[in-house]
């Protein structure tokens, strides 16, 4: 599986909420959030509508005597997330596309809850955070099709739910909203092997509410999930893989970003047909929907012929959750502009790729430095030996790269190491993310140097979903993935805002909000110590924190300079008013002075009035004047 995730900063929305704080959520806000949500991702007119996870209305669990006085509801998972049965009356099914060959799923006693939080005023009224964007009445879709694809949005939807509860405490969890848009299937127009075959795609737009507000973060995060897949005779999908030989899809799709429109590679050419499936029918319908301000009508074009590379394919995902969510103009040429302006720069700036691959030969681990490393099998005793004399006869200072980094590892692994790194050498032992006291599973996470791409890799025969599993991992890697990618757009939009000229009241204002949006997709609120320790070690490798210690410091600089400007402005401003009343002063003695017919009373009270008003612009100036009291403070001092 591969997920792309981007940072989008939406300036302003299109549906904005008139209450700004709270202390707990009503029944009245939990509408709110729920009909904006619903106007933003369904279409009414052509039947789409946003539904909560299937299965989610069941009766709780009691599994906590809080439970009464909490305010959450606690919603088990599916029978798909604890034990190997299939399907249950009115369950979510297991998908088959990721039955692969050679897992052996385990029956799991863990019972894993999400969480729905309650209305104060109405018990029975829930707020939930994750949705799906659904279409019952299919017009194109083949029906075995659209039932694999339906099961995999459902599967990943309460896989991404249960993820996200066990690594949030509530204060965060509860704040974090999935929606999930209608599945596609991607396949190559021209046979290709090196191109790869069809693939599932799954869009995912997820919002982070304001805490205590009904208000989002402007940063929201668009992801796509691609998984591969193949119809079978009877037209179902079912798994296929990823990695074979000569197969460099891998490769292909994570670069399919990379350039811009003047640089554009080869294989980027290759067009992908989207095939009848509930996301064309969602284009289609959003591309007949008449929304002021609106950028699909624009594209009924390019919609008609349903043909597009793997960038362009990716835009439209990226532009669904950047329509839906944002007004950029009232004007409709600039809407669109400056709409496609912000997600190409999103793509291409804030983009994180998070690949997760299993198979066969990486069974037998071992603890080395720190890391967990592939045993070399003893069939082979000559590999290491081997391994060894080519490394030594190399140059000096590549010891880490090519065949002395690669022993143990299997051709597949081997081979896509190579893949994602060409031109130049596979990931050093200096590029693994993980460590041994940070991973509970057999699973090597690497950062691929060259891009930021996160690979993840796990042999076949430690798949056991629901217990230690490849999907596991991969959905709270795929969380993380958001979380770094959300970082990263909002440190380059406050690097945007705080570039421009701007009064230090303001200033210090939008850097008070963007770190406060920053410290939420940090360490704020985990309760999964595993979880802040990976994460950490993915920010680092990234470069996230550098650019975060960066924008803290240019934020600290020009605060600095603020306050200086701001000093010499009131300096400025006191020795004009000191000046002005030093005139008027002198001008209200000079004609009391010369006025003959003025009684002395009035001639006393004019030259008191001028003498306090000379006093106080001198006192003004001194009390505002920075410069003036360092002076007389050192002058005192000498007298002293």
């Amino acid at each position: 599986m591969v997920q792309l995730s981007c940072g989008l900063y939406v300036p302003t929305f299109r549906r904005d909420s008139d209450q700004k704080a709270f202390d707990e959520l009503t029944s009245a806000d939990i509408g709110t959030i729920r009909g904006n949500l619903s106007e933003a991702f369904g279409v009414a007119g052509a039947g789409f509508s946003l539904e909560h996870l299937p299965g989610a209305g069941a009766e709780p669990a009691p599994h906590s005597w809080l439970y009464q006085s909490s305010s959450f509801k606690a919603l088990s998972s599916p029978v798909a997330f604890r034990s190997r049965r299939p399907r249950a009356g009115g369950e979510v099914p297991f998908p088959g596309s990721l039955l692969w060959p050679g897992r052996q799923p385990r029956h799991s006693q863990t019972l894993v809850h999400i969480r729905a939080q309650r209305a104060v005023d109405d018990p029975g009224c829930t707020d939930f955070n994750d949705w799906v964007v659904k279409h019952r009445a299919r017009r194109e879709v083949p029906q075995a099709s659209a039932r694999g694809l339906d099961d995999l949005q459902d599967f990943f939807a309460w896989h991404y739910a249960c993820q996200r509860t066990t690594i949030f405490a509530a204060p965060l969890g509860d704040r974090v909203y999935h929606i999930w848009l209608p599945p596609g299937l991607l396949s190559p127009v021209r046979d290709d092997p090196a191109q790869g075959g069809p693939l599932a795609v799954l869009p995912l737009v997820t919002l982070v509410r304001n805490p205590y507000q009904l208000d989002w973060r402007h940063t929201i995060g668009i992801s796509v999930l691609f998984v591969p897949v193949q119809s079978d005779r009877s037209g179902k999908l079912v798994p296929r893989p990823l990695v074979r030989q000569g197969s460099r899809e891998v490769e292909y799709l994570t670069r399919s970003l990379e350039g811009g429109s003047t640089l554009a590679r080869p294989s980027a050419h290759t067009h992908f047909q989207l095939e009848p499936s509930p996301l064309r029918e969602y284009l289609d319908a959003l591309s007949a929907q008449h929304r002021r301000p609106g950028i699909f009508p624009h594209l009924q074009d390019l919609v008609r012929d349903w043909r597009g590379t793997r960038r362009q394919w990716i835009e439209a995902a990226a532009t669904i959750g950047a329509d839906a969510m944002g007004v950029w103009d009232t004007a409709q040429p600039a809407h669109c502009r400056r709409l496609c302006g912000a997600v190409l720069r999103a793509l291409r700036l804030s983009s994180v790729w998070s690949i997760a691959l299993a198979g066969h030969g990486l069974t037998d681990l071992e603890a080395r430095d720190g890391r967990l490393w592939p045993v070399v099998p003893s069939s082979r005793p000559g590999a290491a030996l081997l391994a060894r004399r080519a490394s030594a006869s190399r140059p000096r200072g590549l010891r880490d790269s090519a065949d002395y980094a690669l022993a143990g590892f299997p051709s597949w692994a081997a081979n896509i190491l190579t893949s994602l790194s060409r031109p130049g050498f596979p990931p050093s032992p200096h590029d693994r993310v993980d460590d041994v006291s940070c991973n509970d599973s057999d699973a090597l996470t690497w950062r691929v140097p060259r891009r930021r791409c996160l690979l993840t890799m796990m042999g076949m025969s430690k798949e056991h979903f629901p217990d230690s599993s490849l999907l596991i991992t991969s959905a709270w890697i795929g969380h993380m993935v958001i979380g770094a990618a959300s970082a990263t757009e909002t440190m380059l939009e406050l690097g945007r805002r705080i570039s421009k000229q701007q009064p230090g009241e303001q200033l210090a204002r939008t850097a008070y909000e963007f770190t406060l949006e920053l410290e939420d997709m940090y360490d704020l609120d985990v309760t999964w110590l595993m979880y802040t320790r990976f994460f950490r070690s993915i920010r680092a490798m990234l470069g996230i924190d550098d650019q975060y210690k960066g924008i803290r410091e240019r934020v600290d600089l020009l605060a600095r300079a603020t306050e200086v400007q701001e000093r010499l402005r009131t300096e400025r401003a006191s020795y004009a008013i000191a000046v002005a009343g030093a005139l008027l002063a002198f001008i209200l003695i000079g004609l009391t002075a010369y006025t003959p017919d003025i009684t002395n009373g009035w001639r006393y009270a004019s030259i008191a009035t001028a003498g306090v008003v000379l006093a106080a612009s001198v006192y003004y100036y001194v009390v505002s004047s920075h410069e003036l009291r360092r002076m007389l403070r050192q002058l005192w001092a000498r007298l002293h």
